[in-house]
């Protein structure tokens, strides 16, 4: 599956049409939290984040930027998001910071964890409203599990009930 995504992923910077995040979530127990990576196209992103705000929103020159980003970490919180169903408590987000490329940008974030994923739900929303073939793809390994979910206008959200 994931040689597929990635040849998608790569046919599409060519030819934008497809419309997709790719996001992985990497449960680190030492530092007890999910330390998140997400890809996506930056002309989608700088579009969701301007409609978002209401202002005009550029993500900035190519490379790393570790630099605070008030309206891209609301617009995660918003759109982005692990919660406890019993509690109805939302995980938040600490943003690490972002990598900028020519075609795409890569968002770095944590989420503190220190549970077990049995009672949360994961939500993934990014960029629905711009685009009803968005596809949001997220990548979760926790302890020795891997599993992978595929969200879109459809399914906006994953009990994680099997772990």
């Amino acid at each position: 599956m994931w040689l597929y995504f990635w040849g998608v992923w790569l046919f599409s910077l060519v030819f934008h049409d497809f419309h997709s995040s790719f996001a992985e979530m990497y449960y680190n127990p030492q530092e007890k939290a999910f330390q998140v990576s997400l890809k996506l196209f930056s002309d989608d992103m700088e579009n969701a984040l301007t409609k978002f705000s209401g202002k005009k929103y550029l993500l900035g020159g190519l490379g790393k930027d570790k630099s605070p980003d008030d309206i891209l970490v609301a617009y995660l919180e918003q759109k982005f998001r692990l919660i406890h169903k019993k509690k109805n408590k939302i995980v938040p987000i600490y943003y690490i910071g972002k990598e900028v490329g020519v075609e795409s940008v890569t968002v770095y974030f944590e989420m503190p964890f220190n549970d077990k994923l049995t009672n949360y739900e994961l939500q993934n929303t990014i960029m629905l409203e711009l685009f009803d073939d968005q596809t949001n793809i997220v990548l979760v390994q926790y302890h020795s599990k891997r599993k992978s979910f595929e969200f879109n206008k459809n399914k906006t959200a994953i009990f994680l009930k099997s772990w």
